[in-house]
């Protein structure tokens, strides 16, 4: 089941559903762009399916070089709580 969160139009928002949720359990998820669609890991955020951001971990695994420097996929790692729907949102 997926829940949105209420956040201004402008950004992009991956929703991801959480079917085995064991809270406290480390997660990392794996996130691919399109070109140009990201350029800065620190736009990234995640939230709970109340909308209340939580803390996580972004890695840039790979870009799309030698074209240009946007981003092309992103690990994101964080710790579990008791949340079954997680936004991924990009904070453009």
């Amino acid at each position: 089941m997926f829940f949105s969160c209420s956040k201004p139009s402008q950004y992009k928002s991956l929703q991801v559903s959480v079917t085995e949720n064991i809270p406290g359990a480390p997660i990392t998820l794996g996130i691919p762009f399109h070109k140009y669609e990201l350029y800065d890991i620190s736009k990234v955020r995640l939230f709970d399916s109340r909308g209340k951001e939580f803390v996580c971990q972004v890695t840039e695994v790979a870009n799309w070089k030698p074209d240009q420097k946007s981003v092309k996929w992103i690990t994101s790692c964080y710790i579990t709580g008791n949340h079954r729907a997680l936004d991924v949102t990009n904070m453009i």
